[in-house]
């Protein structure tokens, strides 16, 4: 073989070999905080860790299709409990499982790009595999639904990309039954996606409304099959206490495992006690959540082609981060969800329009300075923005978020009772 054949052999595997380099940098990254763990104290004690401290997210995913009818956010632990009757065992491998389905996605949208701009698609790799705001953040959370809801809204894209967009509808409905954020973030996404091919003429404007009415549709259906199927709010709550593990015997995990049995179970109340413990239990809460903000315009540098497009940019990150900030706590969870998007609707772009103004390298430059400053301001976590912005809240005079405890008494007088029952009061649980 000439050194000119090898040259085109190798350039046509490029695309191959960028998304395994991908798959194991990211791999490596989400893994990193618990192979130090193992390191030092073995495989064992990194994985009760996990479990451990992930004793709220963990219950949430003790609903199921099996115990609780068609009940809401019931597919996250429907597919744990598939997975294994054990509590420990299916926390591990529904993080495995999650981060496959979203991992598999992101590597062939990469593949993708790199068939389209070499320098875009090494951009996008990079930037998605060492952001504070993706792997590096959930890997601090992994028992969330939030990979999972993620995994349908990267599905849908890829999807739409090659052209199947009712299965990218499918998509994006089915990762509504593990978190009503894949509807949130995925549907104006979506839709974006259809507008542009619709407005270049690779798709009907009446399929393009066909589309959004099948997504609007399956929506109410979903919802009013979980409001008619589940199960009553009281044999939820018994069902998630019996799940839990007898050697839960720490008062801060039993009171992490009661209010998530409660936000599970309390409907419209539990978005009003959210909505309290932000304005009345956190001073932080404002900055975080402008620290989001800002963070998240950082990515319109980093992920150069949002650019050209602000408005579709807006639609599809800063709304819906805005919706979830003024509902919801956990404001890096929103924030992380948002940057995934940014960056699925600049790799959309780039895809769909190869012959305009490829990523030069000046702007790869610029991305990865910002990116790097990102890094220095330490990773995304649940509740906090970052490293720096926590500090300069503190220094504000914000201090941290009240105890736990303090926020749900104080915004939830007697909310134990939907968890144990009425008797909760006068007899404990």
């Amino acid at each position: 073989m000439s050194a000119t054949d090898r040259f085109r052999a190798a350039h046509k595997a490029y695309p191959e070999l960028l998304c395994l380099a991908f798959i194991t940098a990211t791999a490596t990254i989400f893994a990193f905080p618990y192979l130090r763990i193992a390191y030092g104290s073995g495989i064992g004690t990194a994985l009760r860790h996990l479990v451990e401290a992930e004793i709220y997210n963990r219950t949430v995913i003790s609903t199921n299709y099996f115990n609780d009818g068609f009940v809401r956010r019931g597919l996250g632990g429907t597919i744990a409990a598939t997975l294994s009757s054990d509590w420990h065992r299916s926390t591990i491998s529904f993080v495995v499982i999650s981060f496959s389905l979203l991992i598999l996605p992101l590597a062939l949208i990469i593949r993708h790009l790199a068939r389209v701009s070499i320098r875009g698609a090494i951009l996008a790799a990079v930037v998605l595999a060492i952001s504070p705001q993706t792997f590096a953040g959930w890997c601090l959370d992994p028992v969330r639904t939030d990979m999972l809801a993620g995994a349908s809204i990267c599905l849908s894209i890829l999807l739409s990309i090659r052209g199947m967009r009712m299965l990218a509808v499918g998509a994006l409905l089915i990762g509504m039954l593990a978190h009503e954020t894949a509807i949130i973030y995925g549907a104006p996404l979506l839709l974006l996606t259809i507008a542009h091919d619709e407005q270049h003429g690779i798709l009907h404007r009446a399929a393009a409304l066909q589309l959004a009415g099948m997504l609007v549709a399956g929506v109410v259906l979903i919802l009013l099959a979980q409001l008619m199927f589940s199960q009553p709010p009281s044999a939820i709550a018994s069902h998630m206490l019996a799940a839990t593990p007898k050697l839960l015997n720490n008062p801060e995990h039993r009171l992490w495992r009661d209010i998530a049995i409660y936000m599970a179970v309390s409907g419209p109340e539990g978005i009003r006690t959210a909505i309290c413990g932000n304005l009345n239990a956190d001073p932080q809460y404002l900055p975080m959540a402008v620290g989001s903000v800002a963070v998240l315009f950082a990515y319109s540098i980093v992920l150069p082609r949002l650019r050209g497009y602000p408005l579709a940019a807006a639609v599809a990150t800063l709304l819906p981060l805005i919706f979830m900030l003024a509902i919801a706590n956990d404001t890096g969870r929103w924030l992380k969800l948002s940057v995934l998007n940014a960056w699925l609707l600049h790799s959309f772009y780039l895809i769909r329009e190869p012959s305009r103004e490829g990523v030069s390298a000046s702007q790869i430059v610029c991305s990865f300075a910002v990116l790097a400053v990102l890094l220095l301001m330490g990773p995304t976590q649940y509740r906090k923005v970052n490293r720096s912005v926590h500090t300069a809240a503190m220094r504000a005079g914000a201090a941290d978020p009240a105890p736990f405890r303090v926020w749900m008494d104080g915004c939830a007088p007697g909310w134990q009772t939907l968890v144990y029952g009425r008797g909760f009061v006068a007899n404990g649980p």
